[in-house]
Order: C-alpha cells, then sequence, then structure tokens
C-alpha cells in the first residue's frame, strides 16, 4: 500500500489499463470497471438502486435510458481474443456464483457459439444497464412517482467515431448518444448524416424541453419552438408535435419506451420483457 501511495495518479492509472484483464478479485465486475465509489455509509450512504428502494431519494421529473449494446465496449476490450463456452461458463459462476445455473439456462452458450464475447456482454448489458434501470424506474413508479420517461438508444454512428476503439464501430457502445444530445459531431470533424441531423435535433428538443419544463414534450414560454434540420427539410421551424410524443413510462402506457433511431425514432413496449423479468428475480447486487 506504501507503495501504490507513492506512485502519481497517472502510474496508477495505467497499470489498471494494462492489467485489465487480470482477475485479481472475486468481484468479477472489477475486471472491466476497477475503480469506482466506496459506499462508505457517509458521503455515499449505500448503492444506489437501494437508496432509490428505501425511498431516499428527491421527487422530480426523470428522463433517463440506455444503449442496446453498452457492455460491448468494456467486453471487447477486456478480452482481446474470443472466448469459449468453457470460459464463458466460469466467468458467470464467478459473477453469481449462487444463480450461475439459472443465468447459463437463461443465456445458454449456444446463442454464440463461435464467441462468447457476444454473449458476456449480453449478459452484463442486461444486468447492470437495461434490466438493472427498469428495476429502478419500476421501483420508483411503485413508490407514487410520477413523471419518468424512458428511452433506448439504437443507432450506431454512421461514420467512424470510435478511434481506437474499432470494437465499436457500427455498434451502439455505451455512450452512443452524447454526441446527438450536444450536436458536437462537427466539433470532431465528424459529419452527421442527414438522417443523424434530424435524430440529433429532435433529441435536442426532447432535452431541452425537460430541462425547461420537467416534461420532454414541452417547452415552456416564451421559447415554443426549437430550431432543427427539420427546418431545412421541412421549410419551417420544428414544433413540438412534429416529433414523436414521448408517453410517460407506466403500466398504464404498456411500459412505452422511446427507441431513439434512424430513418425514424419508434414508441416499443415492454423493451427486454422476457429477460429483465428473470433479472428481478435474481437481483441486480453483483455479487454473490
Amino acid at each position: 500500500m506504501d507503495c501504490m501511495r507513492a506512485k502519481s495518479a497517472d502510474d496508477v492509472s495505467k497499470a489498471a489499463y494494462e492489467t485489465r484483464s487480470s482477475v485479481t478479485s472475486v468481484k468479477l465486475l472489477e475486471l472491466f470497471e476497477p475503480y469506482g465509489p466506496y459506499v462508505d455509509g457517509q458521503l455515499v450512504k449505500g448503492q444506489p438502486l437501494a437508496v432509490f428502494s428505501r425511498g431516499n431519494y428527491t421527487s422530480k421529473p426523470i428522463m433517463l435510458g440506455t444503449t442496446t449494446e453498452e457492455t460491448v465496449l468494456y467486453v471487447f476490450a477486456a478480452f482481446e481474443k474470443s472466448v469459449d463456452a468453457k470460459e464463458y461458463l466460469g466467468l458467470i459462476a464467478g459473477l453469481k456464483p449462487q444463480s450461475a445455473a439459472k443465468i447459463v439456462e437463461q443465456y445458454p452458450p449456444s446463442l454464440y457459439p463461435t464467441d462468447q464475447r457476444e454473449l458476456i456482454a449480453k449478459v452484463s448489458t442486461d444486468l447492470i444497464f437495461s434490466c438493472s434501470t427498469r428495476n429502478l424506474t419500476r421501483s420508483l413508479l411503485s413508490q407514487g412517482q410520477n413523471h419518468i420517461w424512458l428511452y433506448v438508444w439504437d443507432h450506431a454512428f454512421s461514420f467512424k467515431g470510435w478511434g481506437p476503439i474499432s470494437w465499436c464501430e457500427g455498434r451502439v457502445c455505451h455512450g452512443s448518444e452524447i454526441v446527438f444530445v450536444f450536436g458536437s459531431a462537427p466539433l470532431a470533424n465528424f459529419t452527421f448524416s442527414a438522417e443523424e441531423e434530424i435524430l440529433s435535433g429532435d433529441v435536442i428538443a426532447y432535452w431541452t424541453n425537460f430541462a425547461w419544463s420537467g416534461d420532454p414534450n414541452y417547452s415552456t414560454p416564451p421559447r415554443q419552438w426549437h430550431s432543427s434540420p427539420r427546418a431545412d427539410i421541412q421549410g419551417k421551424k420544428l414544433n413540438v408535435k412534429d416529433v414523436t410524443k414521448w408517453p410517460e413510462y407506466s403500466s398504464v402506457n404498456n411500459w412505452t419506451a422511446l427507441r431513439f433511431k434512424t430513418p425514424t425514432s419508434e414508441l416499443i413496449s415492454r423493451y427486454r420483457d422476457e429477460d429483465c423479468t428473470f433479472w428481478d428475480t435474481i437481483s441486480y447486487t453483483t455479487y454473490p
């Protein structure tokens, strides 16, 4: 420990990166993210899902979502070569030993016989992102929280925007929506396609409306219009009526989320329903 404390932050970061594919703990997820917040009971009082489930939060309108392939970024970085079925079974046993048999039954190796990295990404995306997010929203709703909007990001860049992270080209990796939220592709010398320009404009409309009014569908006067590439295509400014009305996430609305994609975003119901219902029975605590 004294040796580690004597090192610079850069030295520690470099060492963490160079040893990222070495399992050094029974906590398997540390293979992908070895450093994170520590639950000390004072500043960080508990795991977020547990804290929310106890009602320890300030009630506000909530807009949240995930990408369809969140953990492809991390899985293919950690495992640079293909993973076979035996290795997959070992990883699942290390991830949740008490539930490993059930998980393998739900996500059998036969789904991706040539490379289990795809299946590992599917399992971990559901566990860590898609299904835990669904679990959180439904927990909040059960406590009387209203005004929740859920999205699923399902669009991969049309341009080569991942640099050395080549395995994310053509995939919907973690953070894929950010460049569209800020319309920032030109800042990195990338060019949106015509459809992506519209997608980004729509996303900005939803996000700014939510910031103004607490509802992604409505802006607050006097800002009743939002400039968008639709203005060039349709010859007029973008009215919120020009974009899909985004319903609140609730049982009344059949658990509807907004799937962002090109050429047109769409409403979907009960996203990842079967697998997420499975994870609800397993739990989202990562260990054991």
